[in-house]
């Protein structure tokens, strides 16, 4: 699979337009997940480590209190360790990736990408851009009504 579609796949599953493959992955059922958990720690990887619980929660419409506690079980589960932060500010709290993590990611990408290239396969050559297209067309619609919500905040 070609990295654009790659890239495409996962923005509109982050955007929570198109599922993860729970439904299928041994991954995610062997290491006691589910698509939320596995949506937070794909954020986390994707921001290098480098982002908060609370933008977290914002990013992926969740909220607060519900992010807090899915973190809780990834560092109770050792896919994710909190670091505070001693020299400026002990609220702001690191969350760091493990290395655990990186392997299920990983276990999981190639998973989703067998997946997702059965998906091509099934639908053709000759329908896989109107599917695009169409998918493109969906994701587009749903940013611009939760872009729409969170602007009026």
């Amino acid at each position: 699979m070609s990295k654009n579609l790659e890239q495409f796949f996962t923005q509109l599953m982050i955007f929570r337009t198109l599922p993860l493959i729970t439904h299928n992955s041994s991954i995610i059922d062997d290491h006691g997940l589910n698509e939320d958990l596995m949506v937070i720690l794909i954020k986390i990887n994707q921001n290098e480590n480098k982002i908060l619980s609370s933008e977290i929660a914002d990013e992926l419409f969740m909220d607060r209190s519900k992010v807090s506690r899915l973190i809780d079980k990834l560092v109770n589960l050792g896919f994710l360790t909190r670091q505070h932060d001693t020299k400026s500010d002990r609220r702001q709290v690191t969350l760091n990736t493990t290395t655990k993590t990186i392997e299920v990611l990983q276990a999981f990408y190639t998973e989703r990408h067998i997946y997702y290239g059965d998906l091509i396969k099934f639908l053709g050559e000759d329908r896989l851009i109107p599917f695009i297209l169409t998918l493109t067309s969906f994701n587009d619609f749903v940013k611009s009504k939760i872009d729409k919500n969170t602007d009026g905040k």
